[in-house]
This record gives C-alpha cells, sequence and structure tokens, in this order.
C-alpha cells in the first residue's frame, strides 16, 4: 500500500495515478481480510514491515515520465508474484479459510494485471 500512495502522490500521467489510488483501496480491504484472517486465528495483526526498500527508494527519488515507468514496472512485477502466490494459495492450501480469501481476492488482483498491462502499452 505504500507503493500505492507514492503513486498517488508522484504520478504524472492521470491514468497511472487513477490506478495507483485504485490500488490503495483495493490492497486496504485486501490488507482488512487479511488481519481479520488472522485475529481469527489468534494472530498478530497489523505487524509493521521493515524499512525502506532500495527499489522504492529509487521510485521515491524520480519524478516525472520517468518516475510513472518505473511505478509501472515495478507494480507489474510485484502483481505478478502476488497473482502467483494467490493462486497457489487459492489451489493448494490446505487451509479452507486461506483458500477461500485467496480465490475471493483473484479477480481483483487479475483485474489490476490487466490495468497495469494496459499501461504499460501508454507509457512505455
Amino acid at each position: 500500500m505504500r507503493l500505492a500512495k507514492v503513486g498517488v502522490s508522484q504520478a504524472a500521467n492521470s491514468d497511472v495515478r487513477s490506478h495507483a489510488l485504485q490500488m490503495v483501496t483495493d490492497f486496504r480491504a485486501l490488507n482488512d481480510a487479511v488481519e481479520a484472517l488472522l485475529r481469527r486465528r489468534g494472530g498478530i495483526a497489523g505487524t509493521p514491515v521493515g524499512g525502506t526498500s532500495e527499489t522504492y527508494q529509487n521510485l521515491v527519488d524520480k519524478s516525472g515520465a520517468a518516475f510513472d515507468q518505473a511505478f509501472i514496472r515495478l507494480v507489474a512485477q510485484l502483481n505478478t508474484d502476488t497473482l502467483a502466490l494467490f493462486e497457489q494459495f487459492a489451489s493448494e492450501s490446505k487451509d479452507p479459510d486461506v483458500r477461500e480469501l485467496a480465490a475471493a481476492h483473484l479477480p481483483l488482483l487479475r483485474g489490476h494485471r490487466t490495468t497495469i498491462t494496459e499501461l504499460k502499452k501508454t507509457i512505455d
């Protein structure tokens, strides 16, 4: 979500900014669903994530079209990785709640992939 928020604030292209805003909304809902599952299972929700990655910092340092291109490339890779994990969890998890959560969010992640693919065509 932190990456999407940077996209909202720094994207030069209005379509990139719009997709980043959609990502913030969608990933907030996804995060809430994961945290709810963790709470039901007695896990710790809201655990802070580590420091700022070099990739994130390199992105934040860009502006204009260079930012948009780097942002879309990065979210494309992250979406590919996330989608693969969710597909795996949806089909292979032994936990029915995890399978259900993953399967329920696959259409959202696939929709993001479609939008990202279209954005790549327009800004590259």
